[in-house]
């Protein structure tokens, strides 16, 4: 197990570049993700898309965003009226373990109830395992 240490904010930059490339059949999924939730993050999808590529789990990080974007679209569809921003807060609140501060109590459970049961063709990351 490797040890752990201290390090200040200023000196983590981005990891390695662990893949080549994304898969061909994944791209416009990608592309998908970054048009509706991802740019919220990374304005410059060759950015967003080199994120990707550094993750050591590509296909389940792909997996984690397409549910979150799906989540996020979802619940504007049925709340078309809500502010996108305080339903972006809630689903990244939400993928890193924290209750929306932005939502009511019933619409943070919906968001959560949508992030953690997006159609069945979405909610398998091994739906989306690389070919060789």
């Amino acid at each position: 197990m490797p040890s752990k240490r201290k390090v200040r904010l200023d000196q983590i930059g981005p990891g390695p570049i662990r893949h080549e490339e994304i898969p061909q059949r994944l791209l416009r999924v990608v592309r998908w993700t970054h048009r509706h939730l991802g740019h919220r993050v990374e304005p410059i999808y060759e950015r967003w898309e080199l994120g990707f590529l550094r993750d050591i789990n590509i296909a389940q990080e792909i997996a984690a965003w397409i549910k979150m974007t799906w989540a996020f679209l979802e619940f504007l569809k049925r709340h078309p009226d809500h502010d996108r921003d305080a339903v972006y807060r809630g689903v990244v609140a939400i993928s890193v373990g924290q209750t929306p501060k932005e939502l009511d109590r019933t619409e943070a459970d919906e968001l959560q109830q949508l992030t953690g049961n997006p159609p069945p063709e979405l909610a398998d990351p091994s739906n989306l395992i690389f070919d060789s």
